[in-house]
C-alpha cells in the first residue's frame, strides 16, 4: 500500500476504476506531498473560500501558508461542513484569525451577500476584540473575490506538486482525497472539457482559488 502511486491506490484500494482517467492533478502523491507543517515556519497565512452553492456541497474555510522567499505553500487546516449558517461560518473565521495570520481571503465570487457579511462582521469582532486590549492583537484578512480562472489555476496547482513545493497537513483529509480524485469533465467525443466535473470538488477548489488568485496578483502587483 504505502509503494503504490496515488492513482493505483484508488483503484486497488477505494475501487475507483476511474481514477486514470481526466485526473486534474495527476502529479499529487500523498507519499510526497502531505506533510506536517508548523504555522510559524509560514510568515503569512491566506484562506481560499468555496460556499458549496448547490445541495451537496460543502462550504469550505482552507488555511493556506505562504513562504514567498523559498516558493513553498502548504495547506495547514481546512474547515468543511454542509448546511451552516453564516454566523456559524462567521465564528470560525474568527477562530481561525487568533491562530493565523490571514493576510487574504480569496472567496467564491458566486456569494457575494456572504462575502460582505463576513467582511464586516469579522472586521467588527476583531475591533471589539482589540478595544479589549489584551496581548494577542487580532489580525483579519481583505475579503476578495478569488480569481476563478478554470484552466490556469488548476494547471498552476498541478506545477507546484509537481515541483514538490506544495504540501497538505495530513489532518487535511478531505483536501488529500479531492486532490486524488479532482477530474475533468467528460467531453461529447471521449473527450475532456477544461473544467472539474462538480462533484467531490469544494476543497479543490478552494485550493485552486487561494493559489492561483495569489499567483494571479503577485503577478500584476510584482510581489
Amino acid at each position: 500500500r504505502a509503494t503504490l502511486p496515488a492513482a493505483f491506490f484508488l483503484r486497488e484500494y477505494e475501487a475507483d476504476f476511474a481514477a486514470f482517467a481526466g485526473q486534474c492533478w495527476p502529479t499529487f502523491d500523498p507519499l510526497r506531498h502531505v506533510v506536517h507543517h508548523d504555522p510559524d515556519e509560514f510568515a503569512e497565512h491566506i484562506l481560499g473560500v468555496d460556499f458549496g452553492y448547490a445541495p451537496g456541497h460543502a462550504q469550505v474555510f482552507l488555511v493556506v501558508g505562504l513562504n514567498r522567499a523559498k516558493q513553498t505553500y502548504a495547506v495547514l487546516e481546512e474547515v468543511v461542513a454542509e448546511e451552516r449558517t453564516i454566523d456559524w461560518w462567521i465564528a470560525r473565521c474568527v477562530e481561525l484569525c487568533k491562530r493565523y495570520r490571514l493576510s487574504r481571503a480569496w472567496c467564491d465570487s458566486a456569494r457575494p451577500g456572504e462575502i460582505a457579511m463576513l467582511r464586516r462582521e469579522v472586521g467588527r469582532l476583531r475591533d471589539e476584540h482589540n478595544r479589549k486590549g489584551g496581548t494577542e492583537r487580532m489580525q483579519t484578512p481583505t475579503f476578495r473575490d478569488a480569481n476563478k480562472a478554470v484552466y490556469d489555476g488548476v494547471h498552476y496547482v498541478a506545477s507546484l506538486f509537481g515541483s514538490e513545493c506544495l504540501h497538505i497537513d495530513p489532518s487535511c483529509k478531505l483536501t488529500i482525497r479531492q486532490c486524488l480524485t479532482y477530474h475533468w469533465l467528460p467531453g461529447p467525443h471521449s473527450d475532456w472539457q477544461e473544467r472539474p466535473a462538480p462533484v467531490d470538488n469544494d476543497c479543490a477548489d478552494a485550493l485552486r482559488y487561494a493559489l492561483w488568485s495569489e499567483a494571479a496578483m503577485s503577478r500584476v502587483t510584482g510581489r
